[in-house]
């Protein structure tokens, strides 16, 4: 691998990898930071994340009026944290990659991006973005700082080998009195060992801060070795009224980072706010987070689906402090068909000890017993003295049960369902982005069976227009299947394990693809071993597949166990400018590809 300096002017630097010409973008902010005097050790510059542009007309303008509020603040320049654009079909790319650069040119400063998964996701893509922006790993200095940007998009990681000792390379060869790091992804967070290894060359360094983006929730970590931890919020996130809470790090903005001589500091800015960096601490995050996994064991329902319920269910709370708890537990229903008793209640929980709430919950009508179901609040007192309190929220978990019926001979996977009849179906009754009525726009139902080799899955779309125009990991963009498995059947609404698996499976223009996004050997590419058939007529799509126990591993493919599964149906109707895409799903959740969530227990009979 090549290395390339280009001449120190105005204290200006950049390293990168031998990429194709016309590095636009990380050139020509070069260039004008080039023209512009040397600020020496005092300038501010600004972190932008996640601003998505082209992924709807509301999130635009959003993304723009905050650029022109950038410009008012005359950065000396500005770093943008991935996910520059939405990421849609390759046809469609430029035309994004034009609003992006049209977006960002609004905050009037040098701009030097870094890649984010909806930036880059295959060689076209990366081909694209060194065109348009230049190298996806580059690093250059400005007065008394050095700016290093990493690709967390690389393949084999940012800690392979060569993305190693071009990271030590760069940092020997630094003289800078501070040093900043910036990528897309939170890998701290996400992947603590392997970072360990990035780290442990950072540390040896005078790095200030490591700014990822990703979460599109801000969070402000505890220094590790003196290095400032921060995850972005997403730039130009817009909410509903009342629906941003900065406590929770649910601010749309940017930083605004001040250098002054030895002292580096930052603010958080939304328009027309400005938080301090302690407003969302990871720290408190954590410890919430944890009491919500950890403390409150909401009730789970178990019925075969398709059944009534009337069944009590168990409410149970930990306190692990040094002081009794007392409180109360409310609960609200979502409807007329969801009873429980009573609505509400007080309890007791002894010193680092446990207690049991009985409720009694009915849905007489069994299609009824579905999501939402009732939520509970109450509210906690933790801490050694109780001295903190925290509203918490929870809802009935359901698990619902299906067959998977033992097939009776092997059965050949060609897109036609007559190894089918009899097979009961499951129906997807969970929409996002579209009314459960328009089932002729899209419905589906699942079926399940298996012998000791495969899992046999046959899935029924109806749906007015097949559009498919995405390949690989984009799939799931358009007409396509996206599901999990939880093999062991171990996870819930709270959580999902390693072993867990996620599958896509897509009719495109380079022919049948079935992909896995998640595996315990994280693995993500093509799965050609799944077999597949999905065929088209009028305006029915039937997907079969064949899913090798392999794939499935650690379950055991025989009578009277079970597995975990979820299922979402995408669909897009052609590429209409503003719209994106819907699904349905057999349980909420599986849509947006980010579990926890409820599965479906599939019973192996």
């Amino acid at each position: 691998m090549r290395y390339r300096r280009l001449a120190t002017l105005a204290a200006v630097t950049l390293t990168l990898i031998a990429s194709a010409a016309g590095a636009a973008r990380v050139e020509e902010s070069l260039a004008a930071l080039r023209a512009k005097p040397d600020p020496g050790d005092r300038f501010m510059f600004v972190v932008v994340s996640d601003t998505h542009s082209a992924q709807s007309p509301i999130r635009t303008p959003a993304v723009r009026a905050t650029m022109k509020e950038i410009s008012l603040l005359r950065p000396e320049l500005v770093v943008a944290s991935g996910d520059l654009i939405h990421g849609a079909a390759i046809g469609e790319l430029r035309q994004e990659w034009e609003e992006c650069l049209s977006d960002t040119a609004l905050c009037g400063a040098p701009f030097f991006p870094a890649a984010g998964n909806h930036d880059i996701a295959g060689p076209e893509t990366e081909a694209l973005w060194a065109e348009i922006n230049g190298p996806m790993r580059y690093s250059f200095d400005r007065g008394e700082c050095h700016f290093v940007i990493l690709n967390s998009m690389e393949r084999g990681g940012v800690w392979n080998d060569a993305s190693m000792a071009w990271l030590k390379a760069d940092l020997a060869a630094s003289r800078a009195q501070h040093v900043f790091v910036f990528l897309h992804h939170p890998l701290w967070e996400s992947e603590p060992a392997r970072w360990r290894t990035v780290h442990e060359v950072l540390r040896a360094h005078p790095v200030r801060f490591v700014i990822a983006g990703h979460w599109h929730n801000y969070r402000k970590f505890d220094p590790v070795d003196g290095i400032q931890y921060v995850v972005m919020q997403s730039t130009g996130q817009t909410y509903e009224p009342g629906g941003d809470d900065p406590a929770v790090g649910r601010i749309g903005g940017y930083l605004m980072v001040r250098v002054d001589g030895e002292q580096v500091s930052y603010v958080v800015v939304r328009q027309g706010n400005i938080f301090p960096p302690e407003v969302c601490l990871q720290s408190d995050m954590t410890e919430r987070e944890r009491i919500a996994k950890e403390v409150f064991e909401p009730p789970v329902i178990d019925f075969p689906f398709g059944s009534a319920v009337d069944a009590t269910v168990q409410l149970r709370i930990k306190n692990p402090y040094p002081r009794a708890l007392s409180s109360s537990v409310k609960w609200q229903v979502p409807n007329a068909n969801w009873k429980i008793a009573p609505l509400s209640r007080d309890y007791q929980v002894p010193a680092e000890g446990e207690a049991s709430i009985p409720f009694r919950v009915s849905v007489t009508k069994p299609a009824a017993a579905m999501y939402p179901t009732p939520t509970f609040s109450t509210t906690y007192r933790y801490g050694p003295e109780q001295e903190k309190s925290l509203t918490l929220e929870g809802e009935m978990e359901l698990r619902p049960s299906f067959p998977a019926l033992r097939a009776k001979q092997a059965i050949t996977i060609e897109g036609k369902l007559d190894e089918w009849k009899n097979v009961p179906a499951m129906p997807c009754r969970y929409p996002t982005r579209i009314e459960i009525t328009d089932t002729e726009n899209l419905s589906a139902k699942a079926q399940f069976q298996y012998d000791e080799r495969f899992l046999y899955l046959a899935v029924t779309v109806q749906d007015n227009e097949f559009y498919q125009p995405y390949t690989n990991d984009g799939i799931w963009q358009a007409d396509s299947l996206q599901m999990f498995f939880d093999p062991k059947a171990d996870g819930n609404d709270r959580a999902h394990h390693e072993d867990d698996y996620e599958y896509g499976m897509a009719r495109t223009s380079v022919g049948l693809q079935a992909w896995v996004w998640r595996n315990p050997s994280r693995y993500e590419g093509p799965a050609p071993d799944i077999q597949l058939a999905i065929e088209r007529t009028g305006k029915f799509t039937i997907y079969e597949a064949a899913f090798p126990a392999e794939r499935l591993d650690p379950a055991a493919l025989r009578a009277g166990n079970s597995i975990g599964y979820n299922l979402a149906v995408n669909d897009r109707d052609g590429p209409v400018a503003g719209k994106r895409h819907w699904w349905i799903d057999l349980m909420p959740g599986a849509g947006g590809g980010n579990p926890p969530f409820p599965m479906v227990r599939l019973e192996l009979r």
